[in-house]
């Protein structure tokens, strides 16, 4: 199951701090690469890129193997084709070679391709790496008025080709693209992919905007402890009243902070996912997402948290400069304080209080998130 009690061995005396998102991309749009907006990820502070991109749904790691046209001549993952999935490798140079009289005078002139040099610069010193894709199209998950997407950090599968627009014809010859897989088919082959067994998983992004049910979010996470949980903040989205009502049912369900895209230095918000793992190292960094040993941020602007304990009775929250701190269970807000320490003693019968999360604001509009403490 996952982790009931996400702080119980957390040491933040000791843990390092790692400024990360699970879900950015380094877009222009949703479908080009452009190095400038992976700049502005590191001008806001990334430690650890987990680049979640799609056309393909191809982890970008490590960045520097991604070069001009590396998923153009072919791919070793597998597509939809009509009513089928058919397994890699595809040779895309060879399948598009017998329409090529068909494309446009601008696509005839790039094609066949081929692989150019590196797109990105080198990473400054210190910055972690891991993998991770948005996959999406699960050909059992249309009723979904949206759309169901998901990230996967630290999984190594890929999906989906490289024409979103249709301009190399790939759309009208009957290839799909996005995952073409039944959900749990295309979950299996995430978690089958897993780079550390024991560390990252898959999380379900942005649930408020594409509409999901809420018996289908809780089916999703009832099929693997792996499926950590939801995307409660996504750029100026919230889904906070989903996660409550997730929490409601008993079960655990990690909350996660994202950007999505930083298309614009000045978007307002910057949400990001402050992970305490034992050591500074990609793999570190996974296990503490498995855990739910990680924090939530709207701003970035240095409101934290110095440390929560929770012994299934008392609940203790400190941080690092006076603010509003609650203290949120089932029935709503249970003990807030201004100050920078807040204890509390559950004084409710257990069976009436099924979990209890921390939220803090600091009055400037940034606001922290505790991972829930789930109570037996």
């Amino acid at each position: 199951m996952r982790n009931p009690n996400p702080y119980a061995q957390t040491e933040w005396e000791k843990c390092e701090r790692i400024h990360t998102s699970s879900h950015v991309h380094c877009h222009a749009t949703a479908h080009y690469t452009d190095p400038e907006v992976l700049a502005v990820a590191l001008e806001k502070g990334y430690e650890l890129l987990t680049l979640s991109n799609y056309y393909p749904s191809v982890p970008y790691y490590p960045l520097s193997s991604v070069k001009v046209n590396s998923f153009c001549p072919s791919q070793k993952w597998g597509i939809r084709y009509k009513d089928e999935f058919i397994e890699g490798p595809i040779n895309w140079n060879e399948i598009i070679a017998e329409w090529k009289d068909l494309l446009p005078e601008e696509q005839r002139k790039n094609f066949p391709f081929v692989e150019g040099e590196p797109i990105f610069k080198p990473l400054p010193e210190g910055i972690l790496e891991a993998p991770n894709a948005e996959h999406h199209n699960f050909v059992d998950c249309y009723f979904i008025e949206r759309g169901f997407h998901v990230t996967a950090p630290g999984a190594m599968w890929s999906s989906g080709y490289f024409d979103v627009r249709n301009k190399y014809l790939l759309k009208d010859h009957g290839y799909q693209n996005g995952s073409g897989l039944p959900w749990k088919e295309a979950f299996r082959r995430i978690l089958d992919s897993l780079k550390w067994k024991d560390a990252g998983g898959i999380i379900i992004n942005h649930p408020a905007s594409s509409r999901i049910p809420l018996d289908f979010l809780l089916e999703v996470l009832d099929y693997d402890d792996r499926v950590l949980g939801i995307e409660v903040w996504n750029t100026s989205l919230s889904s906070e009243g989903i996660w409550d009502s997730i929490l409601r049912t008993g079960r655990q369900c990690f909350g996660f902070f994202v950007p999505d895209h930083y298309n614009d230095r000045s978007m307002m918000y910057n949400p990001m996912n402050i992970i305490l793992p034992e050591e500074r190292t990609a793999y570190s960094c996974m296990k503490a997402y498995r855990t739910g040993s990680f924090y939530g941020c709207l701003f970035n602007s240095g409101l934290a948290f110095e440390k929560i304990t929770f012994d299934g009775e008392r609940i203790f929250v400190k941080t690092n400069k006076d603010a509003f701190i609650e203290v949120i269970g089932a029935p709503g807000v249970l003990a807030y304080k201004k100050g920078n320490e807040l204890e509390y003693t559950l004084s409710m019968k257990k069976g009436q209080i099924v979990y209890l999360r921390v939220k803090v604001s600091d009055g400037t509009g940034e606001t922290i998130f505790s991972q829930p403490m789930m109570l037996s």
